[in-house]
């Protein structure tokens, strides 16, 4: 009952490895990991709840101000994902609230270092700014890819 069409735009300031593409209206109830928001997506909708986000573990904030993407990590209350495992850029991140229960323990890099650079799907309420960036707060599940 329309048209249908695909666009592509290219940026040649930075190397892609890969893109998702998805076919069909994320905005019509279907809010399952297959349509999990990227990185770069996820900082263009705060103010949606209940919407997965994937990306790399890369750090936490030890302090308010910039993210520790090297340890020692001494705040077990957040952490810091990026659309790539190397990341070091805050503006390419989003902070991740991790409240005390079965979630911060499983995913906290101060107990878990080895999390980082581990990818992972994460399922909450995206906010305008949580530690001065965009960000997710409220997890309900996450899930390792």
């Amino acid at each position: 009952t329309g048209t249908a069409g695909i666009s592509v735009q290219g940026d040649t300031t930075r190397q892609w490895i890969s893109e998702r593409y998805y076919y069909g209206d994320r905005g019509s109830g279907d809010n399952g990991i297959g349509c999990a928001y990227s990185i770069s997506e996820a900082k263009e909708h705060p103010g949606q709840t209940d919407v997965w986000v994937y990306g790399y573990i890369v750090g936490c904030f030890n302090t308010s101000g910039s993210p520790t993407f090297s340890g020692p990590y001494t705040k077990n209350t957040n952490m810091v994902i990026a659309g790539r495992a190397g990341t070091t850029d805050k503006d390419y991140c989003i902070s991740v609230e991790l409240k005390a229960g079965a979630i911060r323990d499983a995913l906290n890099i101060v107990d878990n270092p080895g999390n980082v650079g581990r990818k992972i799907y994460l399922r909450g309420d995206l906010v305008d700014a949580y530690y001065g960036i965009v960000g997710m707060k409220q997890l309900t599940e996450y899930q390792w890819d």
